[in-house]
């Protein structure tokens, strides 16, 4: 069993993705103008109050906030104008969680997937407080189930349903969607301006991933959340037996072919923080054996993700 769950870790449930409505209850909303990096352990918040949208244009008064001036109808029309804004009145959130063969995997702790169903489910349930539209898109072996954000508590049952169908564990060894293929339909449903959430271990970030990622990054929020098991990051030495369910081989881990697959992981460890911050996503990172839920609680508690 997972150290920081009583839960089962290789598999989630209805009942226990529901109860989690009860943790999210005092949790703030979320939405975000400038993200934050989060690394496990830190206790920085990738999460803000909710955002603002622009309202209209007025001229500038004596004491109005001079970051708030537009330049560009200054310049325009020969003196100082000043940008109003109102609260954001809805935001739809869209969950992209992998739940592909890949996923349902851990050495110590919970399954990469369980711990995407239930940061998904947590996070669902914050976004119903603020009545936002939620919709999501499951990316599994052979098939990628989406539906369009929609409002209402059923939106949320819906997905926790989705999410219990999709947890078991399978004899699947091999997986035929992509990352890439999921964003492509996330790019279908959502609006300008909504906020999505990425779940996934993003070992198959392609190139065509990377340019849809950016391209939804120009228009809507986005939060990479980044899955691993400590096996992923650092083998230990020696010959080690391995299985892809059908046949059996040894790998050879001598010190240097160590050292190469550490270099490897924290290559495409760096890739996604640069992608993040060149294009201004949020960006977390946990570990299989990491308190997941209790961190991702305490960032939301800290104000919410930006």
């Amino acid at each position: 069993m997972s150290p920081h769950s009583s839960h089962n870790p290789v598999r989630v449930s209805l009942k226990e993705l529901s109860a989690l409505k009860e943790k999210a209850r005092f949790l703030k909303a979320f939405s975000t103008k400038k993200p934050v990096h989060h690394q496990t352990g830190e206790t920085r918040s990738l999460f803000k109050t909710r955002g603002l949208d622009f309202q209209e244009l007025r001229p500038y008064q004596p004491g109005d906030d001079l970051r708030q001036i537009d330049w560009r109808a200054t310049a325009k029309y020969g003196k100082p104008f000043t940008k109003l804004y109102t609260e954001e009145k809805e935001r739809p959130v869209f969950f992209l969680c992998d739940l592909r063969s890949r996923m349902k995997f851990a050495s110590r702790g919970d399954f990469k997937s369980v711990m995407a169903a239930r940061m998904t489910a947590l996070l669902a349930w914050v976004s119903l407080q603020k009545k936002d539209p939620i919709g999501y898109a499951l990316l599994q072996p052979h098939v990628i189930t989406t539906s369009a954000p929609t409002k209402g508590e059923n939106a949320v049952l819906e997905l926790l349903k989705a999410l219990e169908q999709c947890s078991s564990p399978d004899t699947e060894t091999e997986d035929e969607t992509t990352l890439a293929q999921a964003l492509e339909l996330v790019q279908l449903h959502v609006k300008r301006g909504a906020f999505i959430f990425v779940f996934s271990d993003f070992e198959d970030l392609t190139s065509p991933a990377v340019r849809i990622l950016t391209q939804l990054a120009d228009k809507q929020t986005v939060a990479l959340i980044r899955l691993y098991d400590m096996l992923e990051k650092e083998l230990p030495e020696g010959l080690l037996p391995i299985s892809d369910g059908k046949t059996s081989a040894y790998l050879n881990m001598s010190s240097h072919n160590r050292h190469v697959f550490t270099q490897e992981f924290e290559q495409n460890t760096q890739r996604l923080k640069q992608l993040a911050e060149t294009h201004g996503l949020g960006f977390l990172s946990f570990a299989t054996t990491d308190a997941y839920l209790n961190i991702l609680m305490k960032i939301c508690e800290a104000g919410g993700i930006s």
